[in-house]
């Protein structure tokens, strides 16, 4: 039998990965910045758009990791390294409000972004998403039907 996902599951992944679509596009659309952006957090690597590019469509595939790990193997582990990329997600918060405090301004894809994640989390967490992922006994063949 066909285990169903509790909605918060199923909002937990649309969330998840709208949160990282628009990452993904918010830094598309700001390919002039980004390269700074990336040197500033990774300055052994000078970033150049192509790079950017490149490090983009690697974030939104690692994005659909534990989405997947979550979606077809009940994978416990994946929420919390979900959980911890949401709370490393919290690090860019405080230069947000420096960029406002000095008059700048935020992308609402940027916005968006931080917002969905810990509320896509916060969803694992959920009496039905813990009884879900408690109910793991083994790989079900169905799950990939």
């Amino acid at each position: 039998m066909k285990a169903v996902r509790p909605a918060s599951i199923r909002l937990f992944a649309a969330l998840f990965f709208a949160q990282a679509l628009c990452a993904y596009i918010d830094g598309l659309l700001n390919l002039d910045t980004q390269p700074r952006f990336l040197a500033s957090l990774l300055p052994v690597m000078a970033s150049d758009q192509d790079r950017v590019i490149v490090i983009l469509s690697a974030r939104l595939s690692i994005a659909l990791i534990p989405i997947a790990l979550i979606w077809f193997l009940r994978a416990n582990f994946a929420r919390w390294f979900v959980t911890l990329i949401a709370l490393g997600g919290l690090a860019s918060i405080p230069g947000a409000i420096v960029t406002l405090r000095e008059g700048g301004s935020l992308s609402p894809l940027w916005m968006a972004s931080t917002a969905l994640k810990p509320i896509a989390v916060a969803l694992l967490f959920t009496a039905s998403a813990r009884s879900w992922f408690s109910r793991r006994k083994g790989i079900d063949a169905a799950t990939f039907e």
